[in-house]
């Protein structure tokens, strides 16, 4: 259905969220109530009903108060903080000065600590995360699939890989191909509408919106 223009500010419509453990991460779900905000910029974008599950939810809670900026790079730390939040904002995070640039004052702090606990993140070989630099589709296909796998196969979906063909453009000796093909697989994403990934590419935040959103519908499965 096409997009209609969209007015700034609350309204009416509702989207439900709640939370639901799966291997004792309480996932944000389609469960429960939230009012949607909508913005001024994301009338014509693709991604609109994910960017406003994403802001209902609290995920993410836009670029202001009346913009989301869409199109906008999603920074590292940003995508650790939004993981965190999916995963219900846990009370035990993890070690402190576990990053050599990530003092005690910096901003997702805590979250950047818990997406490393996780198991999700070890950071370069000189134990930096790059926080400000702009995170990559890879990227989040990696924590994704870090993040839900092993969990959801505990409460018995399995997603087979080999059920899904590598995109045209994700090499097999790729450091994240295994993981871009389970996301694949999974339902979470199908690419771009020339059979492409674009693994390097940046992540903006509307696809950020639309990973997550695919997640949480995956873990929906599991429940």
């Amino acid at each position: 259905m096409r997009p209609s223009p969209t007015p700034s500010g609350r309204v009416r419509r509702r989207v439900l969220v709640a939370a639901g453990s799966i291997g004792g991460l309480a996932l944000l779900t389609g469960t429960g109530a939230t009012v949607v905000r909508r913005f001024t910029d994301v009338s014509e974008s693709p991604f609109r009903a994910d960017i406003e599950w994403i802001t209902s939810t609290g995920i993410d809670p836009g670029a202001g108060k009346h913009e989301f900026q869409p199109e906008t790079p999603v920074l590292r730390h940003e995508l650790a903080a939004a993981l965190y939040r999916f995963a219900g904002s846990p009370a035990t995070v993890g070690a402190r000065g576990v990053f050599t640039d990530v003092p005690a004052d910096a901003q997702n702090r805590a979250e950047i600590e818990w997406l490393q606990a996780q198991g999700l993140e070890w950071g370069s070989a000189e134990g930096e995360f790059q926080p400000n630099a702009v995170a990559t589709r890879g990227l989040l296909a990696d924590y994704l699939h870090g993040l839900l796998e092993a969990r959801l196969r505990r409460h018995g979906l399995r997603i087979d890989p080999e059920a899904a063909d590598l995109f045209a453009d994700v090499a097999a000796d790729h450091p994240a191909a295994a993981q871009i093909r389970w996301i694949r697989a999974s339902g979470i994403t199908a690419g771009f509408p020339d059979a492409t990934f674009r693994p390097d590419g940046d992540l903006l935040r509307q696809e950020m919106a639309a990973f997550i959103r695919g997640a949480a519908l995956l873990a929906d499965r599991a429940r």
